[in-house]
């Protein structure tokens, strides 16, 4: 019972690091819509400069807005990668258990 008692503490466990990393991902994610939007919220403000000084920043925000997808998707797939471990790691435990119910 200790056993089955620490593997379902175990699956828990992994359970709320699973919702976390998830939650970090969904944060990641807003923090990078939010960025997009405040550079393009920033470009429509500075229409009245000249076409030079606008192009030049357009390209800066671009550079931006792709670095930031960037580091969205390594962190996405950084987050995946974790998701997967955690629910081989979950479909592990939960086998165990079934295991020493079968042995009680």
């Amino acid at each position: 019972e200790d056993d089955i008692r620490s593997l379902r503490e175990q699956v828990v466990s992994e359970r709320k690091a699973k919702e976390e990393a998830l939650k970090k991902l969904s944060k990641s994610e807003a923090d990078a819509e939010k960025a997009i939007n405040k550079a393009t919220q920033k470009l429509q403000s500075d229409r009245r400069s000249d076409s030079d000084a606008l192009k030049t920043k357009l390209r800066s925000s671009s550079h931006e807005i792709e670095a930031l997808k960037h580091k969205l998707v390594e962190r996405n797939d950084k987050y995946k990668a974790v998701q997967t471990r955690l629910e081989s790691k979950l479909q592990d435990a939960e086998l165990e258990i079934q295991n020493l119910k079968h042995k009680l």
